[in-house]
C-alpha cells in the first residue's frame, strides 16, 4: 500500500511515486476522476519536488492530471495542463519524438468538444505532422487524422472532414485504440 511505501522508502522514492501513479490510473479506470485528480495533483507536486520542474515525470503528471480534469467535464481547465505537458515534452525530447503528440491529441479533442474547430484544426495538423515524422502508419497517426477530420466537420467542411475521418480507419485498426476514439472516429465495429 502507498502508506507502507511512504513509511519504508519515503514519499518521493521512485517506487512510491510509481505506485501512486498506478493508483491514479486505477481510479481513472474505475471512473472515479475526482480521486484520480487528487492523486495526480499530489503526484505532480512530488515529481516537481524530486526532479525539478523540467522532467519527463513532471510532463507525464501534467498530462495525467489534465485527463482526470477533462473527464470531469472541466474542459477549459484541462487545456493549460495539457499545454504544460506539451511544452515540457518539447523541451525534454528531441523535436521528433512521438510523445510530443500526445498532449496535442488531447488538446485537439478538447477544442472540438468546446466547438472551436479552427483551433482544433491547427493543433490536429501539428499532431498529424509530428506523427507522420515520428510514428508513421500507426494508430496514433490515425487518431490524429480522425481529429483533424472532426475539426474540419466542426467548421462545416463536412465532406472533407468525413473523408479524412474515414481514411483514418485503416491506421486506427492497427492498434488498441482507447475510448472514446473508436466511437467519435466512427470506427466500424467488427
Amino acid at each position: 500500500s502507498i502508506p507502507v511505501l511512504e513509511a519504508k522508502l519515503g514519499e518521493n522514492h521512485s517506487s512510491t511515486l510509481s505506485a501512486l501513479n498506478n493508483l491514479g490510473y486505477l481510479y481513472s479506470f474505475k471512473d472515479d476522476q475526482v480521486r484520480a485528480e487528487e492523486i495526480h495533483r499530489a503526484l505532480l507536486q512530488r515529481n516537481i519536488a524530486k526532479h525539478g520542474p523540467v522532467h519527463r515525470a513532471v510532463a507525464d503528471s501534467y498530462q495525467n492530471l489534465a485527463a482526470a480534469v477533462h473527464d470531469q467535464g472541466r474542459l477549459r481547465e484541462a487545456i493549460p495542463l495539457h499545454s504544460s505537458a506539451y511544452d515540457l515534452y518539447k523541451e525534454i525530447f528531441d523535436d521528433e519524438h512521438y510523445i510530443i503528440a500526445f498532449p496535442l491529441l488531447s488538446m485537439a479533442k478538447v477544442e472540438i468538444e468546446l466547438g472551436d474547430g479552427v483551433v482544433a484544426e491547427t493543433i490536429a495538423r501539428e499532431a498529424v505532422e509530428r506523427l507522420q515524422a515520428t510514428a508513421p502508419g500507426t494508430f496514433l497517426e490515425g487518431v490524429a487524422r480522425c481529429l483533424l477530420g472532426l475539426s474540419l466537420e466542426a467548421q462545416g467542411q463536412i465532406v472533407e472532414g468525413a473523408a479524412l475521418v474515414e481514411s483514418a480507419h485503416p491506421l486506427m485498426e492497427t492498434g488498441n485504440i482507447p475510448d472514446p476514439y473508436p466511437a467519435i472516429c466512427r470506427l466500424p465495429v467488427s
